[in-house]
């Protein structure tokens, strides 16, 4: 659809009326006499003289020229952050009504970058130059020098960029290291340097976005959609009839249950599509053709062909080493498009969950684990599929886009994490034994709450990696081979 044409404002057809002479004489009578002024050196003696304090402090540079004497530590900014930054920013730099501090680390490179402290910021420099410019808010400059040098050490702290009893200064504050300090190029604009080959094109290397969505199967609907309901996304949602989960399973039902830039397909389980646990994951990739798709999959593929009647081009199917089911997507738009609106879906008005908020406030499926009968024929297929540049032969996690793929061997149990908002441990674990949930263990040593849902599939709440006060909710879930390995698809 075109964009409605921007209506000019009517032209104004009425003259301006001229000056009078008496007005024009005082005016250049004004004008004379600051020009005498100032060529005989004197001063027109305007207004008051300016007071250079009244600019404020003076600006630092990246390399920490400017800084002031002082230092803070990250405990102590802990508690000035919760006093005066919590309430616009969250308890952990990323739940807040304002703007995120945290998090965001591997999204720079997607379709939906989040840019915050963490994962955009070059230098740390300028964390502490604008604290103490503009925060906090409505109050800018309350806080002593010493107290913003802490609150930055706790900012950084938050995101696993300094440890938390790190204590800076003006010297430690210039030597961190951010994350995206290269990934700025200097432009000099008296002498311009031609622009990346791919900028020119539109193009962009292929890259994983994330992970779309993960099936499981469960042996009761209504049970299983009100538990995940109630913890992860009161707005359920499903088909109108009975689907697959993948092109050569039978139809079954459905529930989607949203869990922020991912989302849970919940089927039935049955003889015929397979017992309680996972079905499959899907894989969103970005800057591929489905025709290099083909191609990529082409050496990988272990025994599963892809149906002539299945419609959607951008979908792929493979098979691991281990037989574990793999959805492949290369259809970036669709993705996001799918999680604001689950196609031809409607609300699941059956599950009481629904009429009350969720327990978590859900930003992603952050982690599958995946069984592996040979470790190092899975990790080649999984360093070949996901092209990680920072995975070597020894490793057993991936990269995913901002989730990470990780390889589970002999008695292991396969499981996933969804990352969450924020929470207090014994908070949680007292909401989720009045909701009736069974099986809900602390773990005050690591600083977790596990729990079982109907099925005995077990989740863990605790924090993410490289954020030491998220959350992220690891859901431990027993895979039951049958005959021909683990299926899945469709969702």
């Amino acid at each position: 659809m075109s964009k409605p044409e921007r209506q000019r404002p009517a032209l104004s057809h009425r003259l301006r009326p001229r000056p009078r002479p008496t007005v024009r004489l005082a005016l250049r009578a004004a004008i004379g006499a600051l020009a005498l002024a100032l060529l005989g050196g004197g001063s027109p003696d305007l207004g008051a003289r300016l007071d250079p304090a009244a600019l404020g402090p003076p600006v630092i540079l990246p390399d920490g020229t400017g800084l002031p004497p002082g230092s803070g530590s990250a405990r102590r900014g802990e508690s000035i952050y919760r006093e005066h930054c919590a309430a616009c920013h969250g308890l952990d730099g990323s739940s807040g009504t304002n703007d995120a501090l945290v998090g965001g680390r591997d999204t720079l490179a997607t379709s939906r970058p989040v840019k915050t402290v963490g994962s955009y910021w070059p230098y740390a420099t300028t964390l502490f130059d604008y604290v103490r410019r503009a925060m906090p808010y409505p109050a800018p400059g309350l806080l002593s020098d010493d107290e913003v040098y802490a609150v930055s050490a706790w900012i950084l702290a938050l995101n696993g960029i300094v440890d938390q009893d790190a204590v800076l200064d003006a010297k430690r504050l210039a030597g961190v290291r951010m994350p995206n300090r290269d990934g700025f190029r200097r432009v000099d604009d008296r002498h311009p340097s031609p622009a990346p080959a791919r900028a020119a094109t539109g193009a962009e290397p292929a890259h994983v976005v994330g992970v779309d969505h993960l099936a499981i199967r469960v042996s009761d609907m209504q049970r299983s959609g009100e538990f995940y309901a109630k913890l992860f996304g009161p707005a359920a949602k499903k088909p109108p009839q009975p689907i697959v989960a993948h092109p050569t399973s039978v139809p079954s039902p459905h529930y989607w249950v949203h869990m922020g830039a991912s989302y849970l397909a919940i089927s039935l389980a049955s003889p015929e599509n397979g017992p309680p646990g996972f079905d499959h994951p899907c894989f969103n990739f970005g800057g591929i053709s489905p025709g290099e798709m083909a191609r990529k999959l082409a050496p990988l593929n272990r025994e599963y062909e892809r149906l002539a009647s299945y419609e959607i081009a951008t979908d792929f199917w493979a098979r691991d080493p281990a037989g574990n089911l793999l959805q492949i997507d290369a259809d970036p738009e669709g993705y996001w498009e799918r999680l604001d609106a689950l196609a031809h879906a409607v609300p699941a008005e059956e599950l009481d969950a629904i009429h009350g908020p969720a327990v978590f406030q859900t930003i992603r499926i952050a982690h599958v684990a995946l069984e592996a009968k040979d470790l190092e024929a899975s990790a080649d297929y999984y360093r070949e599929l996901l092209a990680d540049p920072d995975a070597d032969g020894r490793a057993r996690a991936f990269r995913a886009g901002p989730a990470r793929v990780t390889l589970e061997t002999g008695s292991s149990e396969a499981y996933f994490a969804v990352e969450v908002v924020g929470f207090e441990r014994k908070a949680v674990a007292k909401t989720l034994r009045a909701l009736g949930i069974e099986g809900v263990v602390e773990r005050f040593e690591e600083n977790v709450v596990e729990l079982q849902d109907p099925d005995g599939i077990k989740l863990q709440i605790r924090g993410p990696i490289g954020r030491p006060d998220g959350a992220a909710v690891s859901v431990r879930i027993p895979i039951p081979m049958r005959a021909g390995g683990m299926n899945g698809e469709n969702d």
